[in-house]
């Protein structure tokens, strides 16, 4: 069910819908993520990101816990299995609400 919500909610904000009233932002990771172990993500731009918001990468949710120029601190896995990402990955953003993660 949580995949399904996450793809829902990535789907409503390309197609310039909301979801619950947010609307997500997106970035691209600007360097690969190799290991499934890795804290941190370097993206394109920070600007729309903030702590205590989620991301998605692929079908990973990550909680930003930390904002530094445009690396991010992460808690990985939440919502999936962590894995690597690759340079150039769309990196979809928003209120930790709109991913509906459950622990």
């Amino acid at each position: 069910m949580r995949r399904i919500l996450s793809s829902w909610v990535v789907l409503a904000a390309l197609t310039g819908g909301t979801a619950g009233a947010q609307t997500l932002n997106t970035t691209t990771l600007s360097a690969a993520v190799t290991t499934a172990t890795a804290t941190t993500l370097t993206v394109a731009s920070a600007s729309t990101i903030s702590v205590g918001q989620a991301a998605l990468l692929g079908r990973e949710t990550v909680l930003i816990t930390g904002v530094s120029s445009t690396t991010l601190t992460v808690t990985r896995g939440r919502g999936g299995i962590a894995s690597a990402h690759g340079i150039g990955e769309t990196v979809y953003t928003g209120p930790l609400s709109s991913f509906s993660l459950n622990d």
